[in-house]
């Protein structure tokens, strides 16, 4: 006979997860999870105090020092694509931005005026470049023309870009041709 889970154990064991996480990290992770479980707007029930999930680990409104202008985040995040471009954009847009400037989805407008203000090249055809970051599934489509960061491509802009102060940064990946110089070596 098997015992009918305790709650509250799986709550100490989100928590006790979560702890070594800054509170940047907790909210992705937490935001993940519900998207995985098809959780949405995580509250008490009718009649309690309402409180979001996130509220349990004091998850933050704004990026990891407050916000930061496009230049300075691109700049961080290196993208070496355009599709890693567009991706970084986006995630900027949503989460890094100062709050008057967020927003869920931008517009090949948003990109080529982030390329603007951090003097990068601008693509030439931006509306390709959204279409293949969608395709590539960095970004889902939204509507006409906008297009909104997903898990995967959060998941690419906040864990696989470089940042300052994580393990990631300045880090140099194997390359084919340097994995078969480590296979011929054996």
């Amino acid at each position: 006979m098997s015992q009918k889970p305790d709650d509250l154990d799986a709550l100490r064991t989100i928590v006790a997860a979560l702890e070594p996480f800054d509170e940047k990290e907790r909210e992705r992770i937490m935001r993940w999870a519900s998207e995985k479980l098809g959780v949405q707007n995580v509250t008490a029930p009718v009649g309690q105090v309402s409180t979001p999930i996130g509220a349990i680990v004091s998850l933050p409104t704004a990026g990891h020092g407050g916000a930061k202008d496009i230049k300075s985040f691109l700049t961080e995040k290196s993208p070496t694509s355009a599709n890693q471009l567009v991706a970084a954009v986006a995630y900027y847009y949503k989460f890094e931005a100062p709050a008057n400037e967020r927003k869920n989805s931008i517009t090949k407008e948003e990109l080529m005026d982030a390329c603007r203000k951090a003097a990068i090249e601008r693509p030439k055809a931006p509306n390709v470049v959204m279409v293949n970051a969608a395709k590539f599934g960095f970004v889902d489509n939204v509507g006409t023309g906008a297009y909104e960061i997903n898990a995967v491509g959060e998941n690419l802009v906040a864990v696989s870009m470089p940042t300052t102060g994580h393990g990631n940064a300045g880090k140099k990946r194997n390359t084919s041709s340097a994995k078969k110089n480590i296979k011929k070596k054996k």
